[in-house]
């Protein structure tokens, strides 16, 4: 994967995200105030967000212009699914945030 820097107006938040994020952004916003944008946005070939849509939102109230960001090739439906699931899994370890379990338990139906 090649980390590059993406106008933020190009960046597309995946609309079936199962992750519920509106709590979490002025969190992720100091976070960031603080120590920078660290961790990268992971997106796929048409700059739909896999991974990151708090980071986003909360460089958008920042009034970032571009964020750093690493496509994730090949994402086809099935990838993305696994990708949803780990973030969201291994993220729920750290902060806990809340989840719609629905969008998220429609992921594991498609799996091979």
């Amino acid at each position: 994967m090649q980390m590059e820097n993406i106008p933020i107006g190009d960046l597309v938040p995946y609309d079936r995200n199962p992750r519920i994020t509106i709590e979490a952004v002025p969190y992720v916003e100091e976070s960031i105030k603080e120590f920078g944008f660290l961790v990268p946005l992971v997106i796929d070939n048409d700059n739909v967000i896999v991974t990151g849509h708090t980071r986003h939102q909360a460089a958008l109230r920042l009034n970032y212009t571009e964020v750093c960001a690493c496509e994730f090739t090949g994402c086809q439906n099935c990838r993305r699914w696994m990708a949803d699931i780990v973030a969201n899994a291994l993220l729920s370890f750290v902060i806990n945030p809340a989840r719609d379990f629905g969008l998220l338990g429609c992921k594991f139906y498609y799996l091979p």
